[in-house]
């Protein structure tokens, strides 16, 4: 096989992973258009989605750590899951990711991580802890609450998965990816991270 040749192959290998890909990713968007019209009463309303407590910072030969307990909350204000330990760094962050869909809003919490300094880098956010385990069981989201159906609580696992980076050649156009810092939160005192029906995060504490 002359190199022209090769060239074209490995050219029409690429091209069409690339299609195949988009044909995918348009499929999954359209269901995931349908699946938001199920939720739209968890997308338009404020709702609490976390409740944190930081216990202090620690400093020791490996380096500083920053411990603290983070519950996950679900629609009915109960937690779902708590997760209590300690993080490199000296300050800590949530990620989240926002997802709009023909007018519907979601909001989900994707990882806690430590940083060194309060303005966080790009290296602090691939470490972490991913929280979609505590929230997503039997390709259900556990969000919604006791009082959702298995139907709403599988389209909303559904939608949660455009929040997965890299995933959909499409992601970018509805997804966005934010931080709340939690460098000003006083140490042994509960707050509360909030989202509004406009898709707003706030952090109070309780």
């Amino acid at each position: 096989m002359n190199k022209k040749n090769h060239f074209i192959k490995i050219f029409f290998t690429i091209f069409t992973l690339i299609v195949f890909l988009f044909v995918l990713s348009v499929i999954n968007y359209i269901s995931c258009l349908k699946s938001s019209q199920k939720l739209s009463f968890y997308s338009n309303n404020n709702h609490e989605i976390m409740r944190i407590k930081i216990y202090g910072s620690s400093t020791s030969k490996e380096g500083n750590t920053i411990s603290g307990t983070f519950s996950i909350i679900n629609m009915n204000g109960n937690e779902i899951a708590v997760i209590e330990r300690s993080w490199n760094g000296s300050y800590l962050g949530v990620e989240f990711n926002k997802i709009k869909l023909n007018g519907h809003k979601f909001v989900f919490p994707i990882k806690v991580y430590g940083k060194e300094n309060i303005i966080e880098t790009k290296k602090d956010l691939k470490k972490g802890t991913e929280l979609r385990k505590y929230y997503s069981e039997n390709k259900e989201c556990l969000l919604l609450g006791n009082d959702s159906t298995k139907s709403q609580r599988k389209a909303l696992y559904k939608i949660s998965l455009l929040g997965m980076k890299y995933l959909s050649l499409m992601n970018f156009y509805f997804t966005d990816f934010c931080t709340i810092d939690l460098s000003e939160c006083k140490t042994n005192r509960y707050y509360s991270i909030t989202c509004d029906k406009n898709c707003n995060l706030f952090i109070s504490e309780i």
